[in-house]
């Protein structure tokens, strides 16, 4: 469902307002676990790296593993860039309008 901006025409229910306080609280839960999951995978691949040779497949341990080393190249931040210019004709059909989003903030009141 897309976001809007218009008025509601109904109210929310306690029980609509529980679901979407548990599903929130839920998916902060998931988040804080994936931030450690991410470190934890951080620190893992730091203390294994020099076991395994760039760009080469390993088999140990029932499984196939592959150090992929990509060079990242030049980027361009169109935001940083307009700070500064004019966004020119040439350049318009390769820049995306802006669209609308929704962020939901959940938060008990205890």
């Amino acid at each position: 469902m897309p976001a809007t901006s218009a008025r509601p025409t109904k109210r929310l229910t306690r029980l609509q307002v529980e679901q979407i306080r548990a599903v929130e609280a839920r998916v902060a839960k998931c988040k804080r676990q994936l931030e450690v999951a991410l470190e934890e995978r951080i620190e893992v691949r730091d203390r294994y790296r020099d076991r395994l040779p760039a760009n080469e497949a390993v088999e140990a341990g029932g499984c196939l593993i592959k150090r992929i080393v990509k060079s990242t190249g030049q980027r361009f931040r169109l935001s940083e860039y307009l700070r500064h210019h004019r966004l020119t004709k040439q350049m318009r059909p390769f820049v995306t309008e802006p669209g609308t989003s929704e962020q939901w903030d959940v938060k008990p009141l205890q």
